[in-house]
């Protein structure tokens, strides 16, 4: 609000402008302002799922009567947020995100935000390395490899997916893990979190020689998923929602393993199963610390309101992600989305990337990150 030092001056500047409308009835008034909401791809690959929006346009403001007109003009000064640029994967990372991507749309969020929606954990290094994003969401080996890559150009700030990966097949003669040795399943997540989770699992019950699993990576989870339904694939392993995805459209397929519970069993308590985090890049902390502390704030709450308004988050799933809104609400519970900073972040993160590097030390990076690495407020 514009403070005067006068109520004369008020006055004056009052009816001054009241004249100016008066002669001139015909001036616009467009108070409307977008979003962008873009997307790289469909990654769902269902064909009753919609295709992502380009741009979603924020409601425009009611119509204002003269004299409201005349208030905001003298006491309403438009003030500019701070304006960051987000990479989102479509999947859990996505559900956790959009109820502040509807808050960016309304206009009500405390940043102004750039939303670009992923299908690929290779389209996020990108859009960090070419200086495209502020703050991406990465699979958690990838943050630790990027930061070698960047030569320390960005830090972890959130922990944002615990363990969400199944195989999923729809041959009723494979009921368990364990029927898989010497077999084959196609997968997702090459080079990422999911071949270096099964890669340990597996290493962990001795599948070697004529027990070892046969893997078929996929560049995408729509690929998979759309592959299962279609039955030109029996067995895959899938990150939620795309295994409620499955599950839903055919009914003759079944959860073989969860790979959480292998994980826990393999590691027997030392570190959960980090599935996703959440970057920033060092320069967007130094250009606005403060905005990107915010946006932590902002997006936290948006994982709360995940996890707690289920068919609304469904809801807002569909309209800014494509998909289906059943696939969604039965998902949400799967997702194990979460949110930490801080110490506690760093007390999940840092016994995974042991676990990892000692299984493979290329799948972190070649060496395990120190601590400036980790964001701190």
């Amino acid at each position: 609000m514009v403070r005067f030092s006068s109520s004369r001056i008020l006055f004056v500047a009052g009816i001054i402008l009241l004249f100016m409308l008066m002669i001139v009835p015909g001036c616009s008034r467009d108070s409307g302002s977008a979003v962008a909401v873009t997307s790289k791809d469909d990654s769902h690959g269902t064909t009753d799922a919609p295709s992502m929006p380009v741009e979603v346009e924020k409601t425009p403001a009611i119509a204002q009567s003269e004299p409201e007109l005349f208030a905001a003009a003298v006491y309403s000064p438009s003030v500019s947020k701070p304006h960051l640029r987000v990479a989102v994967l479509n999947g859990p990372t996505g559900l956790g995100m959009v109820k502040l991507m509807q808050e960016a749309k309304d206009g009500v969020s405390k940043n102004d935000y750039d939303f670009t929606l992923l299908s690929s954990p290779d389209e996020m290094v990108a859009q960090i390395t070419s200086g495209a994003a502020d703050i991406a969401a990465l699979p958690s080996n990838l943050a630790a490899v990027l930061v070698q890559r960047t030569s320390g150009a960005i830090q972890l700030a959130a922990v944002n997916t615990l363990g969400v990966l199944s195989i999923v097949s729809t041959d009723s003669r494979i009921t368990s893990l364990e029927d898989l040795r010497g077999g084959s399943i196609s997968a997702t997540g090459q080079g990422a979190v999911p071949e270096y989770a099964l890669d340990f699992i597996l290493a962990s019950q001795d599948w070697q020689g004529a027990d070892a699993l046969s893997v078929e990576y996929k560049a995408q989870h729509a690929e998979l998923a759309t592959a299962l339904i279609a039955g030109t694939v029996a067995t895959g392993m899938l990150p939620e929602p795309f295994v409620t995805q499955v599950m839903l459209k055919r009914p003759d397929a079944h959860v073989v393993a969860n790979l959480t519970e292998e994980w826990d069993k393999a590691v027997q308590g030392e570190g959960a199963l980090v599935m996703g985090t959440i970057v920033v890049t060092r320069k967007a902390v130094q250009d606005d610390k403060q905005a990107v502390d915010t946006f932590l704030d902002e997006y936290k709450a948006s994982t709360l309101f995940a996890a707690t308004h289920v068919d609304e988050t469904a809801r807002l799933a569909n309209g800014f992600m494509g998909m289906p809104v059943e696939t969604a609400r039965v998902a949400i519970p799967r997702c194990n989305i979460t949110f930490a900073e801080g110490g506690k972040m760093k007390a999940l993160v840092a016994p995974f990337y042991e676990v990892l590097f000692a299984a493979n030390p290329k799948s972190i990076g070649g060496r395990l990150p120190d601590d400036s690495f980790y964001y701190e407020r």
